[in-house]
């Protein structure tokens, strides 16, 4: 037989504690022991039902002792009170110092979802797990397999003494049988948060939140604004000082990333196209393209032949545009700025049957948080199945 694992245990409960004991006898089935238990409580109602069901002589903690051998020591069970309103936030409070407690003396918490009918400690319970998990703790929703035990019932686990009950589904009574009634610990997956909120703003459930929210935001890419009329890029609102002869090829990266897509900056006649699709979309002349300063490149690929040009004219433009971006975003001091950077992607492409390798640069900034502003409007979709309205 193998050996028992101890687990800590966290478990919020409104006026209903039968979730208590079901939780418990399902992890001693499956071979560990809820050594702490930490019961918190919603409200001195909830208390009452817990000692009068539970607690109580004759309850049903007593006989779970019993079923469950050499499980389950009295002075392990500690009792957390939250608050008289349970909708107040010392409720979220209250879990967060459980769960911490907790985890100071087990390497595995579980943490049910188990607080009655209130909605919000579903919520508090989730985002307390949310910011204090580790890689081993577990969130789960506690679940009987059969509805009419559910509630005040009499059922508080299968191996229970008394196992002649009655419950109702729907609007009918029905008889059932306690060791019939699988208790199921479902798994619930979310995000977990930990590493956003730093070890040294766990003292309170509100410190975390805050620590966590200015984590996320800290850590999340940075927003792009692209101003394809006025020629300008912004960031997280501050302006990059990118000069007019650059901003043509970086406006082909900025709008590929947009479509979920990269460019071949050799491929002179797509980098043509899209300067075309621009001109189309803009019903004004007082676009970049028509500025001096952005002819250098520009004019090159409007007004000459592409097999005039060849690749080595503006090869040299884009590698100078790529340092340029570079520059302005260091100088912007840009969070997470290297998702800004283009970065080089080989691809195998095919010509006449016979394979070649080509260079595509990408932006790794999510698609999400790119935004076209202006006048200018472009489809999402690329430029050979044609223009929208859409901005």
């Amino acid at each position: 037989m193998s050996e028992r694992q101890p687990v800590g245990l966290v478990v919020p409960l409104g006026p209903n504690p039968a979730s208590l004991t079901e939780v418990v006898w399902r992890l001693w089935q499956e071979g560990l022991d809820a050594d702490p238990v930490f019961v918190v409580l919603q409200s001195e109602h909830a208390r009452d039902y817990l000692d009068l069901e539970i607690l109580g002589s004759g309850g049903a903690w007593a006989a779970l002792r019993a079923a469950c051998p050499g499980a389950l020591p009295e002075s392990k069970l500690q009792i957390v009170m939250a608050s008289r309103e349970p909708e107040s936030k010392a409720f979220g409070e209250a879990v967060f110092s459980a769960l911490r407690a907790a985890q100071e003396a087990r390497e595995r918490v579980v943490l049910t979802l188990s607080g009655g009918r209130w909605r919000g400690s579903t919520a508090l319970s989730s985002t307390v797990f949310q910011l204090l998990a580790r890689p081993a703790d577990l969130l789960v929703d506690v679940r009987l397999g059969l509805r009419a035990a559910e509630g005040a019932t009499g059922f508080y686990f299968p191996d229970q003494p008394l196992q002649e009950l009655r419950g109702r589904r729907g609007q009918h009574e029905q008889a059932f049988v306690a060791r019939d009634v699988a208790v199921h610990l479902e798994p619930l997956e979310l995000p977990r948060l930990r590493p956003f909120v730093g070890e040294g703003a766990l003292g309170s459930f509100a410190e975390a939140r805050r620590a966590g929210l200015a984590g996320l935001e800290a850590a999340a890419p940075p927003s792009l604004s692209l101003d394809l009329f006025e020629g300008a890029l912004h960031v997280d609102g501050r302006p990059l000082a990118l000069s007019h002869t650059y901003f043509p090829y970086v406006a082909w990266v900025v709008v590929a990333a947009w479509r979920g897509e990269a460019v071949q900056p050799s491929d002179l006649a797509a980098f043509r196209g899209f300067l075309r699709e621009v001109v189309e979309a803009a019903p004004s002349v007082g676009h970049f393209l028509s500025r001096r300063r952005a002819r250098s490149m520009a004019a090159k690929l409007l007004d000459e032949p592409l097999e005039d040009l060849g690749e080595e004219p503006l090869k040299g433009q884009v590698h100078d545009a790529r340092k340029a971006l570079l520059r302005a975003v260091a100088q912007a001091g840009v969070r997470r700025g290297g998702l800004l950077e283009p970065v080089f992607e080989h691809r195998l492409l095919h010509e006449a049957g016979s394979p070649y390798k080509a260079v595509f640069h990408r932006l790794r900034l999510p698609a999400e948080h790119i935004r076209l502003v202006g006048p200018v409007r472009l489809s999402r979709r690329h430029a050979n199945v044609g223009v929208s309205g859409v901005g």
